[in-house]
């Protein structure tokens, strides 16, 4: 297993993991991160992040402290099927992760939001190549950012969305 790490100094990296089970941290700046074979953790940091995960099940993994006002992360290549998964930790000093929406997004539209009252079905609602966009605020410093999985749903895998986001006590509703 390999441990892989960006410059701490803002800088933006472009990290590779290999064919192992890899943890990989881009630290501060606007970085590329691609995780290649094995079960990896992949930790974008502070700044705008691009990251791909590769073959196998990897864990995508952000902190309260990284997150950075107004930024925007995005996951290349989310898959359920392959048991990838989204993990949101603390921070010191009462800093947590607010999962404030989770939308589906196709062709520039949002068609539904966590947030609202009514349930919806996702089936046949959306498109292939439709991306998941979640709204994440740090409790503390009240910095809030997005974190796009990039055509990461498909009509045929809502139930396999509606139980991974049951699982983690999330789900879309209507927008409202």
């Amino acid at each position: 297993m390999a441990i892989i790490t960006g410059n701490a100094k803002g800088f933006q990296d472009s990290l590779i993991g290999t064919a192992s089970d890899d943890t990989i941290m881009g630290l501060s700046g606007d970085d590329v991160i691609r995780g290649g074979r094995g079960n990896d953790l992949i930790i974008g940091g502070q700044g705008n992040d691009v990251v791909f995960g590769g073959l196998d099940a990897d864990t995508f993994q952000w902190s309260a402290g990284h997150i950075t006002n107004g930024g925007i992360d995005y996951v290349a290549d989310f898959d359920l099927r392959q048991n990838d998964t989204l993990s949101f930790m603390s921070s010191g000093g009462g800093q947590n992760v607010e999962i404030m929406s989770i939308q589906l997004e196709y062709n520039g539209t949002t068609t539904v939001a966590a947030g609202g009252s009514a349930s919806v079905s996702l089936d046949n609602n959306v498109g292939a190549g439709t991306d998941v966009i979640f709204t994440v605020k740090n409790t503390g410093t009240g910095a809030v950012q997005q974190i796009v999985l990039l055509d990461a749903w498909s009509g045929n895998l809502s139930g396999a969305w509606d139980t991974y986001l049951a699982a983690n006590g999330w789900s879309f509703t209507a927008n409202v």
